[in-house]
């Protein structure tokens, strides 16, 4: 399953999705609003912001720098069971 999140998210909605994102083993401060991902093979496939060694967000170019990653999937999306 692809998601993305829509800009202006409402702030229940916001409070639901940063629950979520710590649940499964992440910072939601690291994910970008616009953040894409994949939930796929019990895994969360998961745009974030790249740090440097003083835990600042990395900027070349006037653009924030992003990383891929993929961790493992210990909480369902919300609304979603696993079959």
């Amino acid at each position: 399953m692809d998601l993305q999140f829509p800009l202006g998210l409402a702030e229940p909605h916001r409070r639901i999705v940063a629950a979520w994102v710590t649940e499964n083993g992440l910072d939601p401060k690291d994910i970008p609003v616009d953040a894409k991902m994949t939930i796929a093979d019990d895994t969360l496939t998961i745009e974030k912001f790249v740090r440097d060694e003083n835990g600042r967000v990395v900027v070349e170019t006037n653009n924030v720098l992003r990383e891929t990653v993929t961790v493992p999937l210990r909480k369902p999306w919300p609304g979603l069971s696993r079959p």
